[in-house]
């Protein structure tokens, strides 16, 4: 267990009354494969919480060569080492490529079984969270920093969490692989297969 009393704001420039508090709890799943990760935000603060990063993966480098690293989803198949990587005209703007994101609304399907992966041909890393109820869900998010040849995943959950409350994620399964994304779907499988509230089909919720 990992915990912060004292959570700074997103922005350094704003002073903020109060405080925000985290607890991230990590175990072995029962599998032998897999973490299971969950997190808790408190708001002590007089300012809502309005978004919470769970889990929030950052430094990930490539699985093999930049061009063999895919991100996986559903339909999608986006090699962001290479796709995020910022074009030259890209240099005279502001706002640049470097950013992707992917929802499971209906207007983006991309996540809609809400599992994910990134690997490349010798290993990678599976995520997903044990959630069967179907909602539009979070919004993932990659954000290539080229100049460090690094990737940051995260998973965004808008909240509205005022004084005093307490938000608390799903469990997400975080699976480390050999071999390709078929390799990490296994847990994923397994879950979709033996849980009572998934229906049929599940990967298509």
């Amino acid at each position: 267990m990992v915990r912060w009393d004292r959570l700074g704001p997103s922005r350094a420039a704003f002073d903020l009354p109060g405080h925000v508090s985290s607890t991230v709890t990590l175990k072995a799943a029962p599998d032998g494969q897999s973490i299971v990760l969950r997190c808790r935000v408190e708001n002590h603060s007089p300012r809502a919480v309005r978004q919470v990063l769970f889990p929030d993966l950052l430094g990930l480098i490539p699985l093999g060569s930049a061009g063999e690293t895919e991100f996986r989803s559903g339909p999608v198949v986006h090699r962001p080492f290479v796709a995020l990587a910022k074009p030259d005209v890209d240099q005279f703007y502001a706002v640049n490529q470097t950013f992707a994101q992917f929802t499971s609304s209906g207007k983006d399907p991309a996540m809609a079984g809400r599992w994910l992966d990134l690997s490349g041909r010798n290993g990678g890393l599976s995520l997903f969270p044990r959630r069967s109820q179907w909602d539009v869900g979070p919004i993932v998010m990659l954000q290539f920093r080229e100049r460090a040849n690094r990737l940051r995943l995260m998973v965004a959950h808008e909240v509205s969490l005022t004084t005093g409350q307490t938000w608390e994620s799903d469990e997400y399964w975080l699976t480390p692989h050999a071999g390709d994304w078929a390799k990490g779907r296994g847990p994923f499988e397994t879950w979709l297969g033996c849980s009572d509230d998934s229906p049929k089909g599940g990967a298509e919720r």
